[in-house]
């Protein structure tokens, strides 16, 4: 009888023999009953029990040994298939008469684990035992695997990248990376540096001639990693770039594909970074036989709706990579904000007028920006527009305006519709714009002429100045030290200006013996005024109004041996003065001038000074 409590199962306990035997289930109620008949050879219809005592025991670093016991003792002589399932791993079959042991291999090092087994027989199966208890244990660490390397151009320089290695490849906690680099054609030359563990990069300062091979290991309480090697390509100013193609996202990634290359070696290396800015940069390594790869949000964190990226393939070779295409795109593309083009500036050229921006920022770019369209309405709301279909336009021109207030709105075309919407407003009228554009032309052309003035009499204002306002030499006092004449009130000028008449005190005369002079004819002394004195100069004479002042006066100049001529008489010839230094004066009367102002004594040599003569007796 079975309890109907049992959860519709009945157990009875006998003695197992071999054969095939007979069992009828009945069940009955109220209404009826029926029953239910089934042959089987018990023999082979094995339900075994669970395993118990599990145990772990010898744990390394990549594997352990496992053990078990049985509750039936006839499990000990049946030929057994055990399942073992190990977390984070596939489950695994092992096979043998009794079995209750094995060996765990190909475990991760420092790693957690949880193990169960289950058993059938291995010969006329028909249901799988119960699962055993389940047993914890952790497995010693290890070195860290090889890392994952890559590089990264910045402007001139490179910069070495590496993957923080995950949990199940550090095999504990890395304390440091070790980077060492050296030209190809000089390994014995090392350089080397230590990296923190949170930094997973390095800048690499090497001459960019040449080629070098870098290598990137880490490092934990038990020992380096294998090491991981690139080499850097030569970096050269005046290597033009590769073309870059669009390409457009889908599903929220990329689908790349490319022609294989027999440069590819070892493979082939496809990495994407943000167009823009100072992104991370991600990478992953294929196979020679693998030309094509799906990137997305799930197998990179770092792809972003409405950010672009530039995306490059490489070819794996022995030496350093080698660039097979570069591409751009976007993942999805997003709309761009509205006043896009914050710089609008407008252009009057007579009827027509230019709108220009400055180039759209790629970082304010959510979408491929295809073209330009500039809307213009007046202010009767009339409106047209002119298209552009290249990307790389600064500006748009509305032709045949006439005289009204215009409304200008640029807008970016993109695949997502129209936007980035700049509006600028802006009044036309010619004539008041010719009269601006003339104008600052006339201030324009002023200021250039003054300023070139300014600078040419900056340049040469020293011989401005002594053309203007020369400097007046002083007297050569030489021969007057030397001469024994005393000193003597300057010469008298007739001033037309004053009425009062003036006395000259006449000098001391003193000759040399033996010298004639002789004052009874005008003849000799103009003989004598004309061998001392230059050619056609001669001295003022003075006003003979006066009876105490004689009609003539003669008497050489100082410093310029000028004669005075009084005023009846006049030169005859152009008046040249010969002075020391090469200067002449620009006119006598001015030279006078300034002497009659001088109230200082000047002397006389006494050698050329003639006498008045006395009035004649006849």
């Amino acid at each position: 009888t079975c309890d109907s409590k049992s959860n519709r199962t009945c157990k009875k306990k006998f003695k197992v023999e071999g054969g095939k035997k007979n069992w009828t289930l009945t069940a009955w109620n109220k209404l009826g009953k029926v029953e239910i008949q089934d042959a089987a050879d018990l023999t082979k219809r094995v339900h075994m029990l669970a395993p118990h005592g599990l145990t772990v025991a010898d744990v390394n670093a990549r594997n352990a040994s496992l053990t078990w016991r049985w509750r039936v003792q006839q499990y000990s002589n049946l030929n057994l298939t055990c399942q073992i399932n190990i977390t984070h791993t596939q489950r695994y079959m092992e096979h043998g008469v009794g079995l209750n042991a094995t060996v765990l291999i190909n475990l991760r090092p420092n790693w957690k684990y949880k193990v169960k087994v289950r058993c059938r027989t291995a010969q006329h199966f028909w249901k799988w035992g119960d699962w055993s208890q389940s047993v914890n244990f952790h497995t010693e660490g290890d070195v860290p695997d090889a890392l994952d390397v890559w590089m990264k151009k910045e402007e001139n320089q490179t910069v070495i990248v590496w993957k923080m290695p995950l949990d199940n490849q550090s095999h504990g906690d890395i304390t440091e990376y070790e980077v060492t680099w050296a030209k190809t054609g000089d390994l014995n030359q090392l350089n080397k540096t230590r990296v923190h563990p949170s930094v997973h990069r390095y800048t690499l300062c090497a001459d960019t001639s040449g080629e070098h091979v870098v290598t990137v290991t880490a490092r934990n309480k038990h020992g380096s990693s294998p090491p991981s090697n690139i080499t850097i390509p030569v970096i050269s100013p005046n290597k033009t770039s590769m073309n870059t193609s669009w390409i457009t996202g889908s599903n929220g990634g990329f689908n790349l594909s490319w022609f294989g290359s027999p440069k590819a070696s070892c493979g082939y290396i496809v990495d994407w970074v943000p167009a823009v800015g100072d992104g991370p940069v991600d990478w992953q390594k294929l196979r020679p036989s693998q030309t094509s790869i799906r990137i997305t949000s799930i197998s990179s964190e770092n792809l972003v709706d409405g950010l672009r990226y530039s995306l490059s393939i490489y070819a794996c070779t022995q030496t350093s990579p080698v660039l097979l295409e570069k591409k751009e795109g976007y993942i999805s593309e997003t709309r761009i904000q509205g006043n896009l083009f914050n710089s609008l500036k407008f252009k009057w050229n007579g009827a027509d007028v230019e709108i220009s921006w400055d180039p759209v920022p790629l970082k304010q770019q959510s979408a491929f920006i295809r073209g330009y369209v500039l809307y213009c309405q007046d202010k009767s709301s009339h409106s047209f527009s002119v298209t552009s279909d290249n990307p790389e336009d600064t500006s748009l021109t509305a032709k045949n305006l006439k005289i009204s207030s215009y409304t200008f709105t640029v807008v970016a075309r993109t695949a997502v519709g129209e936007c980035g919407n700049t509006s600028i407003t802006a009044t036309l009228n010619f004539q008041t714009d010719s009269f601006i554009k003339t104008f600052f032309i006339s201030l324009g052309a002023v200021s250039i002429l003054l300023l070139l003035i300014t600078v040419l009499c900056y340049r040469h204002w020293s011989c401005i100045k002594q053309k203007v306002y020369p400097q007046i030499p002083k007297p050569d006092m030489t021969d007057w030290l030397t001469s024994s004449v005393t000193n003597v009130h300057p010469y008298l000028l007739k001033d037309s200006s004053h009425h009062t008449e003036e006395q000259m005190d006449i000098p001391q005369l003193l000759y040399k013996s033996g010298e004639p002079l002789n004052n009874n004819t005008h003849q000799k002394q103009m003989a004598l005024i004309s061998s001392q004195t230059p050619q056609g100069y001669q001295n003022l004479h003075l006003d003979t109004s006066n009876p105490n002042i004689p009609s003539l006066s003669v008497f050489p100049n100082l410093t310029y041996n000028l004669p005075m001529l009084g005023e009846d008489r006049t030169p005859t010839s152009e008046l040249k003065l010969q002075v020391k230094n090469e200067y002449q004066p620009q006119s006598l009367a001015e030279i006078f001038r300034q002497n009659q102002t001088d109230q200082h004594p000047i002397s006389f040599v006494s050698e050329y000074i003639m006498t008045p003569q006395p009035p004649s007796s006849q």
